[in-house]
């Protein structure tokens, strides 16, 4: 009788192990989420975009705090002083950005020389997560603007920074309110 049981029991077991299999399928992955360009938070940057009438500080520069959604994202700023389109070099090569320990906004103190003379100036900082030829690559940049008058008196600068815009009417018309921030691609 023992081995009936015993018999019984075994057969049980290899149908339950038989019905019961382990399925060894991969996981299916997960979709890719596109990193997304760099975001300036306007309403944090100092000076303040538009007409400044003071050089920023050099040692801390244009503060200009940028959001990204992936907080491992590589950030590098560049700068124009008087962008020329014809010319397009900037006036600061790409700056990379120093991580945030996982902070999706990072502050990016860009500092640049004051220019000399006493005539109006425009300033542009682009930043990127990387730059080819001084524009941004894939997932593109973002643009911030100042105008800088020295001498307090916006109607001593150049006409088109405050009417129709630049002789080639291209990209740079925002310079003619003073302030911009726009995305690049």
């Amino acid at each position: 009788m023992g081995r009936v049981v015993l018999g019984v029991g075994l057969a049980l077991v290899v149908a339950m192990g038989a019905g019961s299999c382990i399925v060894a399928d991969p996981a299916p992955t997960l979709p890719v989420v596109p990193t997304e360009p760099p975001n300036i938070e306007l309403g944090s940057v100092v000076p303040v975009p538009g007409i400044i009438t003071e050089w920023p500080d050099l040692s801390t520069g244009f503060e200009i705090p940028v959001y990204v959604t992936d907080s491992s994202q590589t950030l590098q700023w560049l700068a124009y002083l008087d962008y020329d389109p014809v010319f397009p070099s900037p006036t600061v090569p790409p700056v990379q950005v120093p991580s945030a320990d996982g902070n999706a906004v990072r502050v990016v103190h860009a500092v640049i020389g004051e220019p000399i003379g006493s005539g109006c100036h425009t300033v542009e900082v682009v930043i990127a997560s990387a730059f080819e030829f001084a524009t941004p690559a894939s997932p593109g940049g973002a643009v911030v603007t100042w105008t800088y008058v020295p001498s307090g008196d916006p109607g001593q600068c150049a006409p088109y920074l405050y009417d129709a815009g630049p002789p080639d009417g291209g990209a740079d018309a925002a310079k003619r309110d003073g302030a911009a921030s726009r995305r690049v691609r």
